[in-house]
């Protein structure tokens, strides 16, 4: 939103109202041709409180001085009841929007590590961020570097101000009102990873269309986690399921540190950095997607689970193009020339590789667009896009 008139505070000139909530609203400033993010705090009557924000806040900004990948508080004052952030404006989308661009689960993959790094360096300096969440992480889309945000509720391990977080990413330390600590980060992040690594779901309330916070309390009290990330999708490696598993224990110090998840995260069965498998990913629908790691049936059951949000040109399931019988629409296999695609949709719809119908057993390359036709309507179904990672 623009500002009707331009406001100046200090100098800097208010140019565009980025958010607005009942804690602070945020500004996109400039000040002497530079650029800024501009943060006005407008609910910290309470003086005990506000002395404590501010000289936490002020705590925060020196331990984080020398990290050269998170948010920079530059500058800080007071004008009347009102308290003032200035910090360095980082180019980039969050997390969650950069996700819904990327093409490849090592893609995924790298951006998760270096959201976990970002972890790590607060940690280090026994900072708990209490308040992550995919939006927390912003990603420079042309540098691929990522950077952690909103330190209002961090503190030095220990300490306590007020329990923070934001529904459905909260730790059985903000359920139970007990002290926050790295272990709450931990897991917090393990949701984080699940939510991505799933497709969007969260652990504690698996396909709900809603998050209710009395459901995710009761969920989190009682320890009921959901399936596993293997269960929800059968490529992700067994060492990342488990450790995202241990990270949502409920026992805080049955959680794993922040240096063995980024351990894991980077072994080579995480990685999958040999071109042997092909990522299998939805065109209209970049969460949906399946990772081929061996001979594979794209048959009816297959697509109900893993691309069921994709939708046809009328708006309705691909699934029921697909075969009642059973019997796979098209097959992904690996031979000596490498993975081939054969089609076995019949005579009603058929399958074409970037814009060819496809005859035979035919070898799939990187990058390569297959095409779902239907010879009824003649247009195209869906379509999926190749990689090869």
């Amino acid at each position: 939103m623009i500002l009707g008139s331009p406001k100046k505070v200090r100098g800097y000139e208010l140019k565009e109202q980025l958010s607005m909530g009942a804690f602070c609203i945020s500004y996109k400033a400039e000040k002497r041709g530079n650029i800024y993010f501009f943060k006005k705090y407008n609910s910290l009557k309470d003086g005990s409180l506000r002395k404590k924000f501010i000289k936490n806040q002020q705590l925060i900004i020196r331990k984080t001085r020398d990290y050269n990948y998170c948010e920079k508080i530059i500058d800080d004052f007071e004008e009347g009841n009102d308290y003032f952030q200035v910090k360095e404006f980082i180019h980039g989308v969050d997390a969650e929007e950069y996700m819904d661009s990327i093409e490849s689960f090592s893609e995924m993959l790298d951006i998760l590590i270096k959201m976990a790094k970002n972890i790590e360096e607060l940690h280090k300096r026994d900072i708990v961020h209490q308040d992550l969440k995919p939006q927390q992480f912003i990603v420079n889309t042309t540098t691929k570097e990522t950077f952690i945000i909103d330190f209002d509720w961090s503190i030095p391990e220990g300490n306590m101000i007020k329990s923070v977080c934001t529904i459905p990413f909260k730790s059985p330390e903000h359920v139970f009102d007990r002290q926050p600590t790295k272990a709450s980060d931990i897991f917090v992040f393990g949701m984080i990873l699940y939510y991505f690594l799933s497709g969007y779901e969260i652990p504690f309330v698996y396909n709900c269309s809603e998050y209710d916070d009395e459901l995710i309390n009761l969920k989190i009290k009682n320890g009921v986690i959901g399936p596993t990330l293997k269960e929800l999708q059968s490529f992700i490696p067994d060492s990342i399921s488990n450790m995202v598993k241990q990270m949502l224990s409920i026992n805080a110090s049955d959680r794993p540190g922040i240096n063995e998840v980024i351990k894991t995260l980077e072994t080579k069965e995480s990685a999958s950095a040999d071109e042997k498998d092909i990522m299998f990913k939805s065109t209209s629908d970049p969460n949906s997607f399946y990772l081929v790691t061996k001979d594979t049936d794209f048959d009816r059951e297959l697509i109900k689970r893993y691309f069921k949000n994709v939708r046809d040109f009328e708006g309705d399931s691909i699934r029921y193009y697909f075969n009642k019988d059973g019997k796979a629409m098209f097959k992904i296999f690996k031979n000596n020339s490498g993975w081939q695609i054969t089609d076995v949709l019949g005579t009603r719809n058929y399958a074409l590789k970037n814009g060819k119908r496809i005859s035979g057993d035919t070898l799939i390359n990187d990058n390569d667009t297959i095409e779902i036709f239907s010879t009824t309507s003649k247009k195209t179904i869906t379509s999926f896009i190749i990689n090869l990672i």
